[in-house]
């Protein structure tokens, strides 16, 4: 059976190295490091992603900064694919509390925001992301 592919979009693959490892018993991940090059990806590989996953804190090689909402690439992102009408579910998982910024997602048709936290693991994430899939 042909795993089911992410693209996965963080700046901080410090942090991502162990999460991802936790999930590619079940998946196939694609690592970008920033928009443009997640952006790319999803150009090269359209056919082929079922779902991306997506952090807000992140860096294209513009920089837009909301004073409203913080530093929050990972939203000009969102906007950029469903502007292509790209019909992949996006979670986006962030350390941001802030409700403008979610309310903002919310109108994008981000499938759903999770909060980064210490008790979220690969294991809990799956179920997450399994809801979301075709």
């Amino acid at each position: 059976m042909l795993k089911k592919k992410i693209l996965f979009i963080e700046d901080n693959q410090y942090e991502l190295g162990p999460f991802i490892r936790g999930l590619e018993d079940e998946f196939e991940i694609m690592r970008a490091r920033n928009g443009d090059i997640g952006l790319k990806l999803l150009d090269e590989n359209i056919n082929e992603i079922d779902i991306i996953i997506l952090d807000i804190m992140l860096p294209l090689s513009r920089e837009i900064i909301d004073p409203e909402m913080g530093y929050s690439m990972g939203l000009e992102v969102a906007r950029e694919i469903k502007k292509r009408r790209i019909n992949i579910p996006i979670i986006v998982y962030t350390r941001r509390e802030n409700s403008k910024l979610h309310m903002e997602l919310s109108k994008v048709g981000v499938a759903e925001i999770v909060l980064k936290t210490d008790v979220i693991t690969p294991e809990s994430f799956k179920p997450i992301i399994r809801r979301h899939l075709p």
